[in-house]
C-alpha cells in the first residue's frame, strides 16, 4: 500500500489536536520509538512522528487525519513488548498513550477500576492494594508496561494459571476504530448473552483494530494469606511433570513458574546472588493463596507431599521478593549476554508428554 509521507501540513494539522509539546520529529526523541524489547536491529524501523494524544477525542481525531491524509499510524503503550507489535515498519506516526496514564476510579464496592491505557500496571496494583484488592493481571513486566498494551496483546503473566490472561480481567474498553469513531465495548454485566462478543475480538488484536484508550478492569478482595514455595528438582522433566499433579490436585495455586538450570546461572550471574539449592537446578516457584491461616499450612503440606513425590531434592518457603526479582530477571540476564536473543512464548497443554 502507499502511503503519504508526513507533510508539513500534515504535521501542523497533528499539531493542532494534540499540541506543539506533544508531536516530536527529533530524531533522538524518536529513536526509542522505532522498537520495542526487541533487541535486534534488523526489526528497528523509524517513525516521522510521535503524537502524545492526552484524551480519547484527541486520539479519535488523528485517525480522522490519518484516514483523510493516508499516512499510517501505530498505536503504543510502553514498548516492553516482544513481537514488534510496536514497531512502525511504514514510518509514519507513532501514536503513544503514554500521556493518559490516569485511574479514574477503584470502586471497592463494585470490585472494579477504571483506568486509562497508559496506566503502568504496577502502579494500578499498588492503588488496588492500598484498598484491600487486588488486581490478578501480572505480567513480568508490571513495573513498567501500561494496562492498554496490556489489553492489546492480551498479556499473561505469572498468574495466568489460577486467574486467567489480560483479557479475563477486563469488563469494558474504550476503543477508537479505525474510522476514528470512538465505541465502548463489554460490560460490567456478569451475563451477557447478546450481541457479538467484540471487547474480546479487540483485546490481543496487537492494535490492528482500534486505540484501545481507557478501559474498566476487575478487581478482587486480596488473599489474608500468601506463601511462596521454592521446589528445587535435579531434572527439568521431574519439575515439568509434577505440575499437572499439583493442578490436579485442587490446590490451585495462584503462580507456577518453571527456570530451567542453564537460564537459571545466567540470571544468578546478572544479579551477583544465588538460589537456594540452586546446583541441583531445576526450581519450581509456586504461589500460594488461602483465606485462613490452617488452609494455607493444608496446602503447604500437601504441595511438599507432591513435589517430594515427583522428585523435588528440596521444598521450601521462599523470600517472596528475592525469588520473584530472580524470575522477572530472566530477559535482562539473557540480553546482557548477547544481544541476539530469540524469544518464544511457547504454550502447550500441560498433559502433553515431554
Amino acid at each position: 500500500m502507499k502511503y503519504t509521507p508526513l507533510s508539513t501540513d500534515i504535521l501542523a494539522a497533528l499539531k493542532a489536536i494534540v499540541g506543539e509539546k506533544n508531536l516530536i520529529t527529533d530524531a533522538d526523541r524518536l529513536q526509542p520509538y522505532s522498537h520495542d524489547e526487541v533487541a535486534n536491529p534488523a526489526y528497528h524501523h523509524m517513525p516521522e512522528a510521535l503524537a502524545l494524544p492526552e484524551s480519547t477525542e484527541q486520539a479519535a481525531a488523528i485517525v480522522k487525519l490519518a484516514n483523510e491524509r493516508r499516512f499510517p499510524i501505530i498505536p503504543r503503550g510502553a514498548g516492553t513488548g516482544l513481537a514488534c507489535g510496536a514497531v512502525p515498519i511504514y514510518g509514519g506516526l507513532v501514536v503513544s498513550l503514554e500521556k493518559m496514564n490516569r485511574i479514574l476510579e477503584i470502586n471497592g464496592d463494585a470490585l472494579y477500576a477504571v483506568v486509562e491505557a497508559g496506566v503502568r500496571t504496577s502502579d494500578l496494583q499498588a492503588a488496588a492494594e492500598k484498598e484491600g484488592l487486588f488486581y490478578a493481571g501480572d505480567p513480568c513486566s508490571s513495573d513498567s508496561c501500561c494496562i492498554g498494551g496490556n489489553i492489546a496483546t492480551n498479556a499473561g503473566g505469572n498468574r495466568a494459571v489460577k486467574y486467567g490472561t489480560t483479557r479475563h480481567q477486563v469488563q469494558e474498553i474504550t476503543v477508537v476504530n479505525p474510522l476514528g469513531e470512538i465505541v465502548r465495548l463489554g460490560s460490567r454485566l456478569k451475563k451477557q448473552s447478546t450481541g457479538y462478543c467484540l471487547d474480546q475480538l479487540v483485546i490481543g488484536s496487537e492494535g490492528t483494530l482500534g486505540i484501545i484508550t481507557a478501559a474498566t478492569v476487575r478487581l478482587l478482595p486480596k488473599a489474608p494469606y500468601m506463601l511462596d514455595i521454592l521446589a528445587v528438582f535435579k531434572s527439568a522433566d521431574d519439575a515439568l511433570n509434577t505440575v499437572q499433579q499439583i493442578l490436579k490436585s485442587g490446590i490451585k495455586p495462584t503462580c507456577i513458574e518453571f527456570i530451567d538450570t542453564i537460564t537459571l546461572r545466567s540470571i544468578e550471574k546478572f544479579l551477583q546472588t544465588t538460589v537456594p539449592d540452586s546446583e541441583s537446578g531445576n526450581p519450581l516457584i509456586i504461589e500460594l493463596e488461602a483465606d485462613s491461616e490452617d488452609e494455607l499450612d493444608d496446602k503447604t503440606v500437601r504441595l511438599d507431599e507432591l513435589c517430594t513425590a515427583g522428585g523435588a531434592v528440596n521444598v521450601l518457603a521462599a523470600d517472596s521478593e528475592r525469588i520473584w526479582k530472580v524470575r522477572k530477571s530472566y530477559s535482562e540476564s539473557i540480553r546482557s549476554e548477547s544481544r541476539i536473543v530469540a524469544t518464544e512464548d511457547i504454550v502447550v497443554p500441560v498433559d502433553r508428554e515431554l
